[in-house]
């Protein structure tokens, strides 16, 4: 929403900009869940 503000963008492409940046933050996250060094450790404690 602020790129179709402060950067003249129409706002189905600031939209789309806005959650693209959420379904990488949501893959990031899920990437770390699967980390096998993270599942290791939860293993042994």
């Amino acid at each position: 929403m602020a790129g179709s503000l402060f950067f003249n963008l129409p706002l189905p492409l600031a939209v789309i900009g806005h959650e693209g940046g959420t379904l990488l933050v949501v893959l990031n996250g899920l990437r770390l869940l699967a980390d096998p060094i993270r599942s290791a450790g939860r293993q042994q404690g």
